[in-house]
């Protein structure tokens, strides 16, 4: 029988004594520095966890935000004084801070053009597409409730004569109607992606200007608006405030409009009767018995001699008022 005497190879001496080395070193190296891994990761966990429920935090200021303004703004009568606290408070939480005070300068100016202390919102029932059956009643839904949460008659008087605004009150909204406007100009200045409330502003301070008489401020405050809007390539815009530009020569000869207190008040008149008394014999109608109507034309009309007579007839026909009528038959018939 013969046996394999080839040497044995790939076999090193003292390897079982390296392979425990590296692992005694992995052993000391997880000891060693293990728990400071596991308290980074740990950490990275914890900073995750924190950004995640921070978005979750500001999500929730930011509708919280949204909602109060939306809550504040949606009345039937909304009270600028609230919208301005939220404006305030609201600074800083995207734009509701912005829109909260341009909605109250805008309840402040309304006010002064209307002549009235009560802020009621106009609701955009035009915006309504009459398409089909539901659009409509949507639309006349919209009007009765507008008309019904409404604290103006339709002729646009109020309900209450003791809201109409004094000349110190409209003064005073003016003024704060345009220091509101102009909170939201130093806000947004500069900043492209709210250029659209910043154009607001301006329009708002030049529609404050406009209601004040003082067109070459609101010259002025246009030509500004319209050069930042060509900065920031906003074409509409720029040709909205040229467009105010050009229609300011005509806002200095507007006729006056009085309030209607001030109207004279027009006579009664009493109305007439069109019915004749006929118990006067003067206002009866005559009787004319040659009428025959009304004639074709190339025609004359004759009138008899003898309204009794008949034509065709030599002696005119008359009933002898000697016999009487008798309602037998003679007799022999």
């Amino acid at each position: 029988m013969s046996t394999n005497n080839k040497p044995l190879t790939g076999i090193k001496e003292g390897a079982g004594l390296e392979d425990s080395k590296i692992n005694k070193e992995f052993v000391d190296f997880i000891q060693r520095w293990g728990g400071w891994f596991l308290m980074l990761g740990a950490a990275a966990l914890g900073i995750v966890y924190a950004y995640q429920f921070l978005e979750r935090q500001k999500a929730a200021r930011v509708d919280a935000a949204f909602m109060e303004f939306e809550s504040a703004a949606m009345g039937s009568n909304p009270s600028p004084d609230t919208l301005t606290e939220i404006g305030d408070a609201r600074m800083g939480t995207r734009s509701v801070g912005e829109l909260a005070k341009l909605q109250a300068a805008d309840l402040y100016l309304r006010s002064v053009i209307t002549g009235t202390q009560l802020y009621v919102n106009i609701v955009d029932i035009d915006s309504i597409q009459l398409r089909d059956q539901q659009s409509l009643m949507m639309y006349q839904m919209a009007l009765q409730q507008l008309e019904s949460e409404s604290a103006l008659n339709r002729d646009g008087t109020p309900k209450d004569p003791e809201q109409l605004i004094t000349d110190e009150q409209r003064v005073d909204f003016l003024r704060q109607a345009r220091s509101l406007y102009q909170q939201v100009v130093d806000s947004t200045a500069g900043n492209e992606d709210k250029f659209v409330l910043h154009a607001g502003a301006l329009f708002g301070i030049a529609s404050v200007a406009e209601t004040a008489g003082e067109l070459d401020s609101a010259k002025q405050t246009l030509e500004q608006l319209k050069q930042q809007a060509e900065q920031y390539g906003f074409a509409e815009y720029a040709a909205s405030a040229q467009k105010r530009i050009d229609e300011l020569e005509t806002l200095s000869t507007l006729p006056t409009l009085y309030a209607k207190s001030e109207l004279p008040v027009p006579p009664i008149v009493e109305p007439e009767s069109v019915i004749p008394e006929l118990n006067q014999p003067s206002q009866l109608p005559t009787f004319d018995p040659g009428l025959t109507g009304p004639l074709l034309p190339g025609m004359e009309q004759e009138t008899p001699e003898d309204p009794l007579s008949i034509p065709g007839l030599t002696t005119p026909f008359s009933p002898d008022p000697t016999v009487p009528p008798s309602s037998e038959p003679p007799a022999g018939q």
